[in-house]
């Protein structure tokens, strides 16, 4: 007895398809923000590095010269020739440290854009001989800064003027102390006790 053979022609109805894109839009609405802070989370820690290196430079210079930074010319020299005529920049070599990777409204520290750097150094150590030594733990040298309210932004702070803090970083922003370690702080919480976190602490040493 001969059979035959059927063939059966499979695929989605438009129900199945609905049903599918539905799935894959609830997955993209799981994973994107996911996505998101895993991206925001590298961007910080890139921030943090940056900082690091920028204190690094800061003692470099007061080793090497006995006084630290000067207020305006930690960034860029007198001569205006922009990030490469710094007192830093010859430690550290590359513009991009001068820039937190989230401040959108920087993109690029160099010349041409508004601004050259994300961060704001304390006018303390300014030209101060560096056997003045505060308790560099406790000390905060730069700041992530935040624009002003006439939307200016300030390379250099007082710490009897501050600058606010940044809320780029999950509503905060990250500060740099003189031993070299960074932490994160919520803009919040920095703007309410911003006299007491940049009070210096002078050591036995200071003189």
């Amino acid at each position: 007895m001969r059979t035959r053979r059927q063939t059966f022609t499979s695929g989605f109805t438009l129900v199945e398809l609905i049903v599918v894109m539905a799935v894959l839009g609830i997955l993209l609405s799981l994973l994107l923000p996911q996505l998101s802070k895993v991206n925001d989370r590298a961007k910080r820690v890139q921030c943090s590095s940056n900082l690091r290196e920028l204190v690094m430079a800061f003692g470099q210079v007061a080793k090497d010269t006995e006084f630290y930074p000067d207020r305006d010319k930690w960034l860029q020299g007198l001569s205006g020739k922009g990030i490469q005529s710094g007192q830093l920049y010859r430690y550290l070599g590359e513009k991009k440290v001068y820039a937190c990777p989230s401040d959108i409204e920087l993109r690029d520290a160099g010349p041409g854009g508004t601004r050259l750097t994300s961060y704001s150094y304390n006018t303390w150590f300014s030209e101060r001989n560096a056997n003045q030594q505060p308790d560099m733990s406790m000390a905060v040298v730069f700041v992530e800064a935040l624009l002003d309210k006439a939307g200016a932004f300030r390379t250099a702070f007082d710490p009897e003027n501050p600058v606010s803090l940044t809320d780029r970083h999950s509503k905060g922003g990250m500060l740099a102390f003189g031993d070299g370690h960074v932490d994160y702080m919520a803009q919040q919480s920095f703007q309410k006790n911003v006299k007491d976190i940049l009070r210096l602490t002078p050591t036995r040493n200071s003189k």
